[in-house]
């Protein structure tokens, strides 16, 4: 929201030039229109370095997602191992489970095998 907001305050000088922001001088009685050329340039700056803020808090948040997913992953595994090391489990039921844990985090790379 905050890129299309910068967006659209560029847009006026953009499609106007010289004459939108003369009429802006005008409406709000400015000396100068290099005011409204200012305002408008700080305005974008604004708005630009929110929506590069929300971009990285929301990519921050998904990384926090994805190290939970994992944290969780891993906890079931060892309980898998355990159940395992006690022979509590078909080997088969195991594979199953390992399986279904494994899925919920994809983004987890495989390791080369040895």
């Amino acid at each position: 929201m905050g890129s299309a907001l910068a967006a659209m305050v560029t847009a006026g000088p953009a499609a106007g030039g010289t004459g939108f922001t003369e009429a802006v001088q005008g409406i709000f009685s400015l000396g100068d229109d290099s005011v409204v050329w200012r305002f408008l340039c700080l305005a974008a700056v604004i708005l630009s370095v929110a929506a590069a803020l929300a971009t990285n808090f929301a990519n921050s948040h998904a990384l926090t997602d994805r190290v939970s997913a994992a944290e969780t992953t891993n906890a079931q595994l060892e309980g898998l191992q355990d159940t395992l090391d006690f022979g509590h489990i078909p080997i088969d039921d195991a594979l199953k489970l390992y399986q279904q844990y494994v899925a919920q985090i994809p983004f987890v790379d495989q390791l080369p095998s040895r």
